[in-house]
């Protein structure tokens, strides 16, 4: 059956209410753009209330999706595929093939990794949670909870009657690859920086904290009876993502640490065509070894139980100096990145942005492509009024990862502030395409239009999802 546009459209086409206005107003943008100088000379009131409180979700800067990793398109793919649920479609449909069942990270416009597979002999199905509930709330309609989900993936498991099934995932997408998979009877899971422990304290992780057996998954790993290979890639340079696959154990668990990429290593690694590779070579059950070059010293036993110990002081209250414990492992590993980020999110936590900016340089100085280093400067450098700095340090992070929602937001502000207005739209404009279910650039760029001058102040919350 031909995909039903209508279906689909319907989640990617739903405009929020902030947005709304926006194409009501089409007219008076064009005529803002051809007369930039007009831009700046009225006031903007209401532009310091404009932050990602406007979501309802916590502090902290993070970074959640891979899907700028691969294109995707849902409305004319080709070969045609099958929709029979409001966010899942089957490709390839073929009774007796392997099946790669592939859950969609958050933020996710469209199904992440569409097309990334479509040469790979394997039916393949595709998820996303429209709801960004790390599938907690199912996908949508009828299938409103991981157990619903769950028993429609087995009815297509039973008449599909696969010889093996995969299961892959990045960020949000491989917590449900390891979660489905055991559920499922996986014959592997592919991972990519999936959360293990979905506390909302930590970054990378949903705002609400869900109850029942679901949001660890190493007691479920623990009781699980499976022997399925799991498969979990993630940057070294992110120590929440350390701390997310260290804390698994598994028969047939593969940890992969790529050195010195965050938490967007997913796009890495797609590039490289190593994603492609490891699912092929799990459907095919041959062996797999990444080309890219591992910072295999988070695996030491000394090392891992400090990053442990580090994340969970910091992030979780445990009782450790989490200070204390971040010094020792810039000693221990001298030259990795990730103790200077936490030194710097400790100092800016008591108010030290001097000594705040000096370990967010560091960072991003030991890891120059961490998109997460290089935001996290830039904000620090915002927060100090170093708005040149500032400007400088998210064109950097821009150019690391053009998409970067809070970026563009915030480039846009300090551009606004400065009169550049036409290229703050700009970059609003480009923040709205990339994230159109997220509300800060819509609310940003509506006050700029409202007011045509710039902003005042740096909106005060950066907020961890909408990246």
């Amino acid at each position: 059956m031909a995909t039903d546009r209508r279906t689909l459209g319907s989640g990617n086409a739903r405009q929020l209410p902030a947005l709304t206005r926006l194409q009501e107003r089409r007219a008076d943008e064009v005529k803002a753009k051809s007369n930039p100088a007009g831009l700046a000379t009225r006031r903007l009131p209401g532009m310091e209330e404009t932050s990602s409180k406007a979501s309802g979700r916590p502090t902290s800067s993070d970074l959640v999706d891979a899907q700028d990793a691969v294109s995707v398109d849902i409305i004319a793919h080709t070969p045609p595929a099958l929709d029979f649920g409001p966010f899942i479609s089957i490709k390839d449909d073929r009774v007796g093939a392997p099946l790669l069942i592939v859950f969609s990270s958050v933020n996710a416009n469209n199904y992440s990794f569409f097309n990334a597979f479509d040469d790979v002999a394997a039916t393949k199905i595709f998820l996303r949670d429209q709801k960004d509930s790390w599938y907690h709330q199912g996908v949508g309609g009828e299938l409103s909870s991981i157990d619903a989900v769950v028993e429609r993936l087995q009815a297509e498991i039973k008449r599909l009657s696969p010889k093996r099934i995969v299961t892959f995932g990045t960020s949000m997408g491989g917590y449900a690859a390891i979660l489905f998979g055991m559920r499922l009877g996986a014959s592997s899971m592919v991972t990519v920086s999936p959360q293990t422990l979905l506390d909302p304290r930590l970054p990378h992780t949903p705002t609400l904290r869900f109850e029942g057996r679901d949001f660890d998954l190493v007691p479920l790993i623990e009781t699980w009876s499976g022997d399925a290979r799991i498969y979990v890639f993630f940057g070294a340079a992110d120590m929440v993502d350390c701390y997310n696959a260290l804390r698994l154990a598994a028969k047939r668990l593969t940890l992969v640490p790529i050195r010195e990429a965050d938490h967007l290593v997913a796009a890495k690694l797609a590039k490289a065509g190593t994603l492609k590779r490891a699912v092929v070579s799990a459907i095919e059950e041959k062996p797999f070894s990444a080309n890219e070059d591992l910072d295999k010293r988070v695996l030491d036993p000394v090392v891992a139980q400090m990053i442990i110990r580090t994340t969970e002081s910091h992030y979780l209250d445990a009782s450790f100096n989490a200070g204390r414990y971040a010094r020792a492992l810039s000693i221990l590993t001298p030259g990795w990145s990730a103790p200077s980020f936490i030194l710097s999110l400790i100092s800016e936590a008591k108010g030290s942005l001097a000594e705040a900016q000096r370990y967010a340089e560091a960072a991003s100085r030991a890891a120059p492509g961490s998109v997460t280093y290089a935001d996290h400067h830039a904000n620090v450098l915002h927060r100090m009024g170093e708005d040149p700095r500032a400007v400088a340090a998210y064109e950097a992070t821009l150019k690391l990862r053009p998409r970067h929602y809070s970026a563009l937001c915030n480039l846009a502000i300090l551009l606004s502030k400065q009169g550049n207005s036409e290229r703050a739209i700009s970059l609003l404009d480009a923040a709205i395409e990339s994230r159109p279910r997220l509300l800060r650039a819509g609310l940003i760029k509506n006050q700029i239009l409202d007011s045509l001058a710039p902003a005042k102040e740096l909106p005060n919350v950066f907020d961890k999802n909408q990246l």
